[in-house]
């Protein structure tokens, strides 16, 4: 850089150098930052030496402000303004208010994740959320790539690599068509139960492996009519009367609402799982992951 460069020219000396124009005296300029009168003349001096001219002259028992003095007091503001900026903006990344964080779910999730973003957005515009809807799998991977800042999965593993934060309860029900033979039965057994066509997703989905493991335990074999790899498309095939499903109680809460679909009790197959936050540990501290786990931890699956 060269000698006149003005990066090479502290904040914190135009700070000094505006003082000494706004008061019209080193003496008071002095005073007024709590400095000796002779640093406050280094100051000058140095900056002076800097851009190779002269910055004040007397004007009676006054100092006047030269020419190029006016011309460096003018773009001191410029600059200081453009640090403030950068300061404020540095603030609201440091403190979660601005930035942009990349966040994975189960497809289940986002029957309240999305409620939470909402949520969220309405407090901190600035955050430039990127969700996406991925399989268990392809989250942990994420994960482990630290590709991601937040998953959200249900039965996490045990990682020492990751934060976790237990979130709800998802209760999971058997649903059918309310014209379903099982329909108007209080209670359903197993037996009657699985004598019936299931709707399911595929064999590796952690839903699936609930539904094949209470087959094993009440030594039943699983008959399915459909796999389908979308709790949407599962609860539309269920609604036209194609089957049985296992689906999370949140995503069918309208339909069961307006009786457009019913749940069956089956006391020996009750099942769930827990929705829980998962966060690569070099992330641990993102000021926007903190802001965003904040608002899971004290935000409730939306009614």
């Amino acid at each position: 850089m060269q000698k006149n460069d003005f990066r090479m020219v502290s904040q914190y000396k135009l700070s000094v150098f505006a003082a000494v124009v706004k008061h019209g005296s080193i003496t008071q300029a002095a005073k007024a930052l709590y400095l000796t009168q002779p640093a406050v003349s280094s100051i000058i001096k140095q900056i002076e030496e800097h851009f190779d001219v002269k910055l004040f002259e007397m004007a009676g028992k006054k100092l006047k402000a030269t020419p190029a003095a006016e011309i460096i007091y003018e773009e001191h503001f410029k600059i200081d303004q453009a640090f403030n900026h950068l300061q404020y903006r540095l603030s609201e990344y440091r403190d979660g208010l601005a930035g942009k964080i990349n966040i994975s779910m189960v497809s289940t999730a986002k029957y309240f994740f999305l409620h939470v973003v909402g949520e969220v957005m309405k407090h901190y515009p600035k955050i430039d959320f990127h969700c996406i809807i991925q399989s268990r799998e392809t989250i942990l991977k994420q994960l482990a790539s630290n590709d991601i800042q937040m998953g959200i999965v249900t039965d996490p593993p045990h990682s020492k690599e990751l934060i976790s934060e237990a979130l709800w309860n998802n209760p999971l029900v058997f649903i059918a068509h309310p014209e379903h033979p099982l329909a108007s039965l209080t209670t359903v057994t197993p037996d009657a139960l699985f004598e019936h066509a299931f709707i399911v997703r595929e064999r590796n989905a952690t839903i699936s492996q609930y539904l094949y493991q209470a087959c094993e335990a009440t030594a039943h074999e699983l008959k399915i009519v459909f796999e389908i790899e979308s709790t949407e498309a599962i609860k539309q095939a269920v609604l036209n009367n194609l089957g049985l499903a296992l689906v999370p109680e949140l995503a069918v809460r309208n339909e069961l609402a307006t009786n457009m679909l019913v749940t069956l009790d089956v006391p020996e197959c009750k099942t769930g799982n827990q929705w829980v936050s998962l966060v690569p540990k070099c992330y641990e501290h993102d000021a926007l992951v903190k802001v965003v786990q904040n608002a899971l931890l004290h935000s409730s699956v939306p009614a």
